[in-house]
């Protein structure tokens, strides 16, 4: 699966490209909404859900307006109408759990002081023509961190990190809980941490932040996951 942005005329949008040989050769470029900032997810759980294709973007420069999500029930074939999503999850990503929970992360519609994700426990039921979703809230304790000034900081235009979101598949004590990382401003002269919150109840309620680097405390800390 390859997501890719499109600019035809004046907006953002994306295609999908499919591989079934390893990435030796691709399907020509399916239509699927989106917009800028895009992540994409697909279920690999073996539930009612397996296979299906899970895309959400920031609601800028698309003509969605506030829908920001679709999905795909065909490997990437076709794709639903968009659903809007307010606020909408901006610059992060999503992710599916082991019982084919999906959850999306972001910051608040561009309000970068506060976390969203936004939660369906029915979006893996194909027979749905639209899923449900929940919306939750967090705190990173600063702001979400981006630059346009090519002097200040190690991107010098866009992001300097986005939410990112994961959840414990190990089978082990912790199954099933879910972490956020994302790179914040703190209050201060330091100019940006790696901030981690976790929950333990499906994403309803969230920790305190706490800084999961140990080195110097006055410079640019980016987070990265994978």
């Amino acid at each position: 699966f390859y997501n890719s942005l499109a600019v035809p005329g004046d907006s953002i949008v994306t295609d999908y490209f499919l591989s079934d040989d390893g990435g030796a050769s691709w399907t020509s470029p399916i239509p699927a909404f989106g917009g800028d900032k895009a992540w994409t997810t697909v279920d690999t759980t073996g539930g009612i859900g397996d296979g299906h294709v899970y895309q959400s973007w920031a609601n800028a420069g698309n003509p969605w307006g506030e829908r920001v999500f679709t999905r795909s029930v065909d490997g990437g074939l076709t794709w639903s109408d968009p659903l809007a999503l307010v606020p909408a999850p901006t610059w992060g990503s999503m992710v599916v759990a082991s019982d084919g929970t999906l959850y999306i992360a972001g910051n608040a519609n561009y309000e970068r002081s506060v976390a969203v994700v936004w939660r369906s426990m029915d979006a893996q039921d194909p027979s749905l023509e639209q899923p449900t979703f929940d919306l939750f809230a967090a705190s990173f304790g600063g702001y979400q961190g981006t630059t346009g000034n090519p002097n200040l900081g190690p991107n010098p235009q866009g992001l300097l990190g986005q939410v990112w979101i994961d959840v414990d598949r190990s089978g082990g004590p912790r199954h099933g809980t879910l972490y956020m990382v994302c790179s914040v401003d703190p209050t201060g002269p330091d100019p940006q941490d790696v901030r981690l919150v976790r929950s333990e109840d499906n994403g309803e309620t969230w920790s305190l932040p706490i800084t999961i680097h140990d080195d110097d405390r006055n410079a640019w800390q980016l987070s990265l996951i994978h």
